[in-house]
């Protein structure tokens, strides 16, 4: 698990209250695995999230690599590059159903730092890759890192001694911004 998963892992389990599971090998998927796995027991909802950041902007992806994303990360179609074609929906399928989870019903997210697109067209384009796919309504959905994960896992943070090194991280730059806005504030007002 990369730091960014273990980020997106950490929101999960403190931000939406869910158990996790994390890089689930797929059953019989010669080397594929699901980053994360999430149930919100309040909810009942299962969650298959893949997490694919980098944050410059100009790399940022478009909504048509994001469909070849989804097809290979949640639906198991080969990479476009791959020699042999193996389709492994079903291998996908098996580790869900090993987990106790519903393929018909699983949430698949897919986390980015940030999108091409406006909101708008996303959205759109995300309701017509459910048809496309013939996945239930509102099952389909983009996480983005920057504006979502980042602010509401600080929120929740807070000052605590996290023996989690990343979570550590997480709260003493948090701490840091607010400690360092308070100085710059009272340097202010000392000079007027």
């Amino acid at each position: 698990m990369n730091a960014t998963e273990h980020i997106v892992e950490t929101y999960y389990r403190l931000v939406k209250h869910c158990f996790t599971i994390t890089d689930v090998q797929v059953e019989k998927g010669v080397n594929r695995q699901i980053d994360l796995l999430s149930f919100q027991k309040g909810s009942g909802e299962c969650f298959h999230v893949e997490t694919t950041v980098t944050h410059e902007l100009s790399w940022r992806p478009s909504l048509n690599k994001l469909e070849t994303y989804i097809e290979y990360k949640f639906f198991g179609k080969p990479k476009p590059s791959a020699k042999e074609a193996k389709n492994y929906y079903q291998n996908i399928c098996e580790t869900y159903k090993k987990f106790g989870i519903d393929h018909k019903s699983v949430k698949r997210v897919i986390c980015v730092w940030d999108i091409k697109e406006s909101k708008e067209e996303v959205e759109k384009w995300l309701r017509s890759q459910e048809e496309n796919l013939r996945i239930q309504k509102r099952s389909l959905s983009i996480l983005f890192f920057r504006d979502d994960v980042i602010p509401e896992l600080l929120k929740e943070i807070g000052t605590s001694n996290y023996n989690d090194e990343v979570v550590r991280v997480l709260s003493l730059l948090e701490q840091y911004r607010k400690q360092t806005r308070q100085k710059v504030h009272r340097t202010v007002d000392r000079n007027e």
